[in-house]
């Protein structure tokens, strides 16, 4: 397929969840509650016992809050998608369009992450680091190969839910 029709159908998956804008402003109060949460479930576990395999409890904050970070931003509806598509009878017209099937909704969920990237994860990003000791990456290059890893995550979590989606074919 060829990235400008990519393009283009990220562009169209980015606005789609630009319309609702209220799923923004409740999805940075969930992932912060949900860190909140797993803090101070962390916290109760390391003051029960402080020796976990020479993990700190800053480390442990870390860890969940850059999960929940990540997570919020490689969430996608495809399978969703697909089924409603199925259920309202757009299917056949998804099927006649000139263009690969699985592309085309894996290029949408892609514009999904980056309006989640600007418009969730950053913001969720900055709310959890100011509140809670969230530390950073331990070198350039952990980043470096951390970045990457993120983008092969973001497909990997297209493909599936595309198979769970075709499941419903």
């Amino acid at each position: 397929m060829k990235p400008a029709v990519l393009l283009e159908f990220s562009r169209i998956g980015f606005v789609n969840m630009l319309a609702f804008r209220l799923r923004y402003y409740t999805g940075v109060v969930t992932y912060f509650i949900n860190v909140t949460v797993y803090y101070f479930i962390w916290q109760a576990i390391f003051r029960a016992n402080p020796d976990h395999g020479g993990l700190t409890f800053e480390d442990m904050v870390s860890y969940v809050a850059v999960g929940w970070m990540i997570r919020s931003m490689y969430f996608n509806n495809i399978d969703t998608q697909m089924a409603q598509d199925i259920l309202e009878g757009r299917i056949s017209l998804v099927l006649l369009r000139p263009v690969s099937v699985q592309w085309s909704y894996i290029a949408q969920a892609l514009g999904e992450s980056a309006f989640r990237l600007f418009m969730l994860t950053a913001p969720t990003a900055v709310l959890i680091s100011l509140v809670f000791p969230v530390r950073g990456p331990a070198s350039p290059l952990h980043f470096a190969v951390f970045v990457p890893a993120l983008l092969a995550s973001i497909l990997l979590v297209g493909a599936l839910n595309f198979i769970v989606g075709t499941c419903s074919l």
